[in-house]
């Protein structure tokens, strides 16, 4: 089943501490995680629990789709 993950995974980087930096020049944001001093792009649209999944490691957030 697809799905939309897109507010899911914004809200799960923001519960483990994230903040948005900027837009991109494309389809995606710049994001940062304090914790490990490392930015990562999140895309706008997130259909898979695969690609979510993705992001969440680029970040280092613990949480899984």
């Amino acid at each position: 089943m697809i799905g939309s993950f897109e507010k899911q995974v914004r809200e799960a980087l923001e519960g483990g501490g994230c903040t948005f930096v900027k837009r991109g020049e494309c389809d995606y944001e710049i994001w940062h995680n304090p914790k490990t001093n490392r930015h990562f792009p999140v895309d706008d649209i997130i259909k898979s629990r695969r690609h979510a999944n993705t992001v969440m490691r680029l970040s280092r957030v613990e949480h899984q789709f």
